[in-house]
């Protein structure tokens, strides 16, 4: 059998029409918008109107160690010189947070967006932290049903 005789594999046996380029056109268009939807979905209602809803929401979940809170504490946050309200599961992720603040490591900061103030781990978004008062701290607590840690 010569080289001639043996076929080369395409996916194609004629050369493509038009319609079909339009065909893999929509089909890698609709593949974009899939991928761009799911990458840039992070979860975090960082759009949401709401600041309450967005309190309730995000509190809800650590933002160390990833699991439910139990504790409601303000941390100082040195870069602003302003304590803001976190809700986390344990005590060690308190201090977790307050040694990242105090080194200026960056691996946890708070910045403010869209009127909020958002604690971020490295570049992504975990809780929205209101002012430390005393008002907030029970509006917090009412929400997401933590107990206070007094520092």
């Amino acid at each position: 059998m010569s080289e001639k005789d043996i076929p080369s594999p395409t996916f194609f046996e004629e050369e493509p029409s038009e319609e079909s380029n339009l065909i893999y056109i929509v089909i890698g268009i609709i593949v974009l918008g899939l991928l761009y939807f799911y990458f840039s979905s992070s979860g975090f209602p960082i759009n949401e109107k709401d600041p309450i809803k967005a309190i309730e929401i995000t509190h809800q979940t650590c933002p160390v160690m990833g699991g439910k809170t139990t504790l409601s504490t303000c941390v100082q946050y040195p870069p602003l010189n302003k304590g803001f309200i976190v809700s986390v599961c344990c005590e060690q992720c308190v201090s977790t947070l307050q040694s990242s603040f105090n080194k200026g490591d960056g691996e946890y900061t708070i910045k403010e967006e869209n009127g909020m103030n958002i604690l971020y781990h490295n570049s992504t978004p975990k809780q929205v932290t209101p002012l430390c008062n005393e008002k907030n701290m029970k509006l917090v607590t009412d929400l997401v049903k933590t107990k206070v840690l007094s520092n």
